[in-house]
């Protein structure tokens, strides 16, 4: 609105300014205002949650990040440059990843970590760590878990439980031991569900990305699922002294090709002899 126009014409210009903010109060009335469009402001509904902190749902389409975190476990700019670490993006093409359904009331990150710790399922990964954030070592990880039939594979290492006997094997020095099983293997992969809070949920550049706290363990654990679907995570600690990153090529729950036998030629050694299995 004009500033008025005292002189001459003051009265004339008096009635018209009146109309014109007659108008303006119609248009705020009807939601045509600057007030308009704008979401309502809610306060946590719980004491002690931080403002950014989402409840588990996966979005469905593009969202604007809401918390902050690690984005990518390839990203060079806190984690050392070495042989090692370049691996993860070497093998970063998935060999089989099964689709898994997500429920409404779960978030795809914990989806995924209860099939990685199922009675049955197939997992190979890539492994990159670091216990100091500077030196890193990686090592090519698979196992199959069928019930109580086990087979764990750590680069050279091959450990078989079947028949109540776990069998050691070292696939360089072709050698094995063997003991009896005690049946107690904790989980396959990560932490329980609960000792995980979401702190953001984004989607931008073909991938969801879910940043935790994971509590008590002073770390954050990001899950980042590519539309390709490539899947990364990376379990960093707070003072980003330490740091594992995971780069799935298979996650299966088909079986079928556990092998138990013990390679022929392998010669059985005696535990106190093996060294470093």
């Amino acid at each position: 609105m004009k500033m008025p126009v005292y002189g001459i014409y003051a009265a004339v210009v008096a009635i018209i300014a009146a109309l014109l903010f007659a108008g303006c109060a119609d248009k705020i009335q009807s939601g045509e205002g600057a007030g308009s469009g704008l979401p309502e402001q809610t306060a946590p509904t719980e004491a002690n949650v931080p403002d950014n902190v989402v409840h588990p749902t996966a979005p469905t389409e593009p969202s604007e990040e809401i918390g902050e975190g690690p984005s990518d476990i390839s990203e060079t700019d806190d984690t050392p440059q070495s042989e090692q670490s370049s691996e993860i993006e070497e093998n970063s093409e998935p060999e089989k990843i099964e689709e898994t359904e997500t429920a409404d009331d779960e978030t795809k990150a914990m989806t995924y970590l209860k099939l990685l710790n199922s009675d049955k399922i197939h997992v190979k990964f890539v492994q990159v760590s670091s216990f100091d954030g500077e030196n890193t070592y990686s090592v090519e990880r698979e196992f199959y878990i069928d019930g109580s039939d086990r087979i764990y594979i750590n680069d050279n290492l091959r450990t078989v439980v079947h028949a109540g006997r776990v069998t050691v094997m070292d696939l360089d020095e072709g050698t094995y031991y063997s003991y009896d099983d005690e049946g107690d293997y904790g989980l396959n992969f990560g932490y329980y569900p609960s000792m995980y809070t979401l702190l953001s949920s984004s989607y931008e550049n073909g991938e969801l990305i879910e940043v935790y706290s994971v509590d008590s363990m002073g770390l954050t654990s990001t899950w980042t699922f590519s539309d390709d679907g490539g899947i990364k995570v990376a379990d960093r600690g707070l003072d980003e002294s330490y740091f594992d990153l995971f780069n799935f090529s298979v996650i299966d729950t088909s079986v079928g090709s556990m092998d138990f036998s013990i390679p022929d030629g392998f010669v059985e050694i005696d535990p106190d002899e093996a060294g470093g299995i």
